[in-house]
């Protein structure tokens, strides 16, 4: 259950810094990108991906909890570029 929680937190993290992406934004909401709207994306992205990495340390170590978080980051990237793809061919 710990790595399902850290796992959907990495998940989250990479989709909101892919929509700080314009391109992204406008392929999943039909929206024009402003600024502001990037950024509050971004850093939404980056602050669960930091909340990612310190669940994973409190649950496992530091020294364990990096290694998970890096193998977890490593799962989560291509799902997300997965999904982006599949909303992108509609």
């Amino acid at each position: 259950m710990v790595g399902l929680l850290a796992f959907s937190l990495c998940y989250a993290g990479f989709a909101a810094l892919s929509m700080s992406m314009t391109k992204h934004v406008t392929d999943h909401f039909h929206l024009g990108s402003t600024p502001c709207r990037c950024r509050a994306f971004g850093l939404f992205g980056w602050g669960v991906l930091g909340l990612s990495v310190w669940y994973c340390c409190a649950a496992w170590g530091v020294s364990v909890g990096v290694v998970v978080w890096a193998g977890l980051a490593t799962v989560a990237i291509p799902a997300v570029a997965m999904s982006l793809a599949v909303v992108r061919q509609r």
